[in-house]
C-alpha cells in the first residue's frame, strides 16, 4: 500500500485547461446568444424592409424618383442626357406598372405610337411627347439643356404620373 506522504504534494501541481473551465463555457454561451440576437435582429431589420418597400405605390414611387431628380443640377450635357434618360425610364416603368402597357423597350417614338393606338389621354400625350422632345434635343443633339427647362419637364412630367394616380387612392 502506498503512503499519501509518500507522493510528495503533487496534487498542487495539477491544472485544469482554460477551455475546459466553467468560466470559459459561461463566456461561450454568452457570445452565443449575443450573435443569435444580432442575426435575428438583421433578419427582422431586412423582414420589415421588405415589407415597406412593397407598399410603396407606383405613383409615390415615380412621384419620389421625380422629386430627387428635381434637387440635382444640370449644368452639363452629359447631366442633362442623364435626366431625360431618367424621366423617360420614370414614367415608361409607372405606365408598366399603372396600365401593364408594354413600353419599357419601347423608344421614344414607339411609346407614343403606342400610347396612342391605347387611347391614352390626348393633354397628357402632348405633355408627354413635350418632354420627350426636350430630351431628344439633349440627347442626340447635344443642345445644351437650360436648368428651368429641365426643371420645367420635370413638372410637366410629375403633372403626367399625378393625373393618372387611381381615384380610390
Amino acid at each position: 500500500m502506498v503512503d499519501k506522504n509518500s507522493l510528495y504534494g503533487i496534487y498542487d501541481v495539477w491544472h485544469v485547461p482554460f477551455w475546459q473551465t466553467r468560466f470559459f463555457y459561461t463566456i461561450l454561451a454568452i457570445v452565443g446568444v449575443f450573435i443569435f440576437v444580432i442575426v435575428l435582429l438583421l433578419v427582422v431589420r431586412r423582414y420589415y424592409a421588405r415589407a415597406c418597400q412593397r407598399k410603396v405605390s407606383p405613383w409615390d414611387k415615380a412621384l419620389a424618383a421625380l422629386e430627387r431628380l428635381k434637387r440635382e443640377e444640370y449644368s452639363t450635357t452629359e447631366r442633362g442626357k442623364l435626366v431625360y434618360f431618367t424621366i423617360t425610364i420614370v414614367l415608361k416603368e409607372y405606365l408598366h406598372n399603372r396600365y401593364r402597357f408594354d413600353v419599357q423597350g419601347k423608344t421614344d417614338d414607339e411609346l407614343l405610337t403606342y400610347l396612342q393606338e391605347q387611347n391614352f389621354e390626348q393633354n397628357l400625350l402632348r405633355y408627354l411627347q413635350d418632354i420627350l422632345d426636350g430630351g431628344v434635343m439633349v440627347k442626340f443633339a447635344n443642345v445644351q439643356a437650360m436648368q428651368d427647362e429641365i426643371l420645367r419637364h420635370l413638372d410637366v412630367a410629375s403633372l403626367i404620373v399625378k393625373k393618372i394616380i387611381p381615384k380610390e387612392q
